[in-house]
């Protein structure tokens, strides 16, 4: 057995840490299974609906593609990287992001990506500030559309409220797409 860890280039730290990994999993595993009714949860998975799984899956990937395509214009004005590299990533660090605690799984993809392309961790850490800011806003945008549409006395605020998010929102797209240079010039200003 030895020679042959040895033949696949697995060193004895390596594998301690791997069995390490497993032993964990299955531990938390167990403590997550532990007082489910088996009988139950296997009643309720044989009732649920093939069609609505499948579109939820669909859903979720295409969600996942959208956000590495959105990574890849992000990080285009540092370097190109291919969509065969860049979705794989994505779906792992937000895989991460669901398992790890503290949304300590964030750190995962811009590592990840600096690995794989050798960018500058912190170029990586820059562009998931800016997904996230990116994110804020669309939120706050949809956020005070919908309080339009309410009976809220906060829809009272909403056509000012609305054409200060539309010029926050387009300036922010305008300068991604048309002034990279000058958007992380300010932004690099901003977050020293």
């Amino acid at each position: 057995i030895k020679n042959s860890f040895k033949a696949l280039n697995i060193s004895q730290t390596d594998l301690f840490i791997g069995s390490l990994g497993i032993l964990l999993g299955i531990f938390f595993i167990y403590l997550s299974f532990k007082e489910v009714n088996l009988q139950e949860l296997r009643s309720n998975f044989l009732n649920l609906n093939p069609f609505q799984i499948i579109l939820s899956l669909f859903l979720v990937i295409l969600g996942l593609f959208i956000r590495s395509l959105r990574s890849a214009v992000m990080i285009r004005s540092i370097k190109s990287i291919k969509q065969s590299t860049l979705f794989p990533i994505t779906c792992f660090g937000f895989a991460a992001s669901a398992i790890l605690p503290l949304r300590i799984g964030e750190l995962v993809r811009p590592l990840l990506i600096s690995h794989k392309s050798n960018i500058s961790f912190s170029s990586c850490l820059g562009i998931l500030i800016m997904e996230r800011i990116f994110d804020f806003v669309i939120i706050f945008f949809l956020f005070f559309i919908a309080m339009i549409f309410t009976d809220s006395r906060i829809s009272l605020l909403g056509p000012t409220s609305l054409s200060l998010v539309l010029v926050i929102v387009g300036f922010l797209i305008f300068s991604v797409l048309y002034k990279k240079e000058l958007f992380f010039k300010i932004l690099s200003k901003f977050l020293k």
